[in-house]
């Protein structure tokens, strides 16, 4: 699926701040999130982690910290 790019940023995504209106850098985060708590990388999963992120009540850009740690507490087992 193509994402529209933000011609103002070049270079890597950014490992420390994630942004709601960036739809790759979303989408990227979303999936390296749940990869690193080993859950299954599907379309529900992905849906279920991309609307809490748009849920957070933070200011965006979010600390990528910050957000992970927010979403540990909604789904830690």
């Amino acid at each position: 699926m193509p994402f529209p790019d933000n011609k103002h940023i070049i270079g890597p995504i950014d490992r420390q701040w994630v942004s709601r209106t960036e739809p790759y850098e979303l989408h990227a985060f979303v999936d390296a999130y749940l990869a690193s708590r080993i859950c299954e990388v599907s379309d529900k999963n992905r849906e279920l982690v991309r609307q809490a992120v748009m849920n957070y009540s933070g200011r965006s850009p979010i600390a990528r910290d910050l957000l992970v740690a927010h979403l540990d507490r909604l789904y830690a087992q």
